[in-house]
């Protein structure tokens, strides 16, 4: 009798921890996409990023732009490293409608050579000129950044 009444309180504890687990740590439903519009690229060039929201509500990102660059090592892990500095303050800007899609440009200027990818913070719940808190990080496919010839 005591053995099934410590697996009924275990049967019920579960959905009730799930529930809590839920409510306290909530997840975005949706996702987006960020694409550039090549794989190969030499320094110098102009790399044209489009950002397409499927979380169905509204994202921003930062003024601290271009984002944030990674280099894929030799291990083939990814290691985040400093584009350029940010000469502005951290604020949300350029936000994209549930479903809509934004095109930014980076000039790459003065990339490491290798393959990379780039890591994108966005924010949900601010406004264009709030200061930036990232909920979420996205990132671009992978491509390649080669000398100039």
């Amino acid at each position: 009798m005591k053995t099934n009444i410590k697996v009924l309180a275990v049967i019920l504890a579960i959905p009730v921890l799930a529930a809590v687990l839920f409510l306290f740590f909530p997840r975005e439903n949706g996702s987006a996409r960020a694409s550039v519009d090549r794989t190969d690229y030499q320094a110098g060039e102009t790399m044209e990023l489009v950002m397409e929201n499927g979380f169905g509500r509204e994202i921003c990102f930062s003024s601290c732009y271009p984002y944030i660059m990674e280099i894929q090592n030799e291990k083939e892990e990814w290691e985040p490293y400093v584009y350029q500095d940010c000469a502005v303050p951290d604020v949300a800007i350029d936000c994209v409608s549930a479903s809509g899609s934004k095109k930014f440009r980076i000039l790459l200027d003065d990339p490491m050579i290798g393959a990379h990818r780039l890591k994108i913070p966005v924010c949900f719940d601010c406004s264009a000129g709030q200061n930036f808190k990232s909920d979420q990080m996205l990132y671009s496919g992978t491509f390649a950044i080669s000398d100039k010839n």
